[in-house]
């Protein structure tokens, strides 16, 4: 192989390497609005876990409420 095809070679494979590197930066400016969707997202998740663990408590003082008020009528 004379020097002028392996430097014809190497710039075909240069210009390929470039555009592969290119288009895989190309899919990362999507990267930003993916991640704000995935915050607010997880932001929903968090306040609806803090609202079922309230009402998980709520219904446990419930729970606890009527077990006391069952041991005194069973006591009368």
């Amino acid at each position: 192989m004379s020097d002028d095809n392996y430097t014809k070679l190497l710039a075909e494979e240069l210009k390929t390497q470039r555009t592969q590197i290119l288009e895989a930066l190309g899919g990362l400016k999507d990267v930003p609005k993916k991640l704000n969707k995935i915050e607010e997202s997880l932001e929903e998740v968090k306040n609806d876990v803090k609202a079922i663990k309230a009402a998980v408590t709520d219904q446990s003082k419930q729970l606890n409420n009527h077990e006391q008020r069952l041991t005194v009528l069973e006591a009368v």
